[in-house]
């Protein structure tokens, strides 16, 4: 089901708050990236404040070329929720040889053959979106990654 606008509103400012408050948080975020960043968004975004205003207010529609870097912008501030189910696809192997064949090439020149490089990669990019899979399904926040130690 679609989040409605106005619904959007108290989670965008909860995280915006997080972003203005950063080290003094329990767990504190150790990176805190913004002092103002109602000020400092909107220029990272090359955005106007008013536009800007308008989207974190959930009054005006936030367009994909300003979502994803928004996204990445304030992962570290994202509050976790319950979780949700999860799914990992995998691409076929023609696809897989085709768009990692650069890096196998580069990898195998240096230590192990092309079948063996190819073969790790198939595990690192399996693990890689298994952690993406399990920190959606656990609502892991980036504070809470297993080696960090939780308060």
């Amino acid at each position: 089901m679609p989040t409605r606008k106005p619904e959007t509103d108290p989670i965008f400012q909860s995280v915006m708050n997080r972003t203005h408050l950063g080290m003094t948080l329990d767990p504190p975020i150790p990176y805190n990236r913004f002092v103002r960043p109602m000020v400092e968004l909107p220029r990272r975004l090359n955005i106007s404040s008013s536009e800007f205003d308008g989207m974190a207010n959930g009054m005006k529609y936030i367009p994909d070329d300003v979502y994803y870097p928004l996204c990445f912008l304030l992962y570290d501030y994202l509050i976790a929720g319950n979780g949700t189910n999860a799914q990992v696809r995998v691409m076929n192997q023609t696809t897989f040889d085709h768009d990692f064949a650069a890096d196998i090439q580069k990898e195998s020149k240096f230590t192990r053959s092309r079948e063996e490089t190819a073969i790790r990669l198939d595990a690192v990019v399996l693990a890689h979106e298994l952690i993406h899979a399990w920190r959606m399904m656990a609502a892991a926040e980036s504070s809470q990654v297993v080696g960090k130690k939780k308060r």
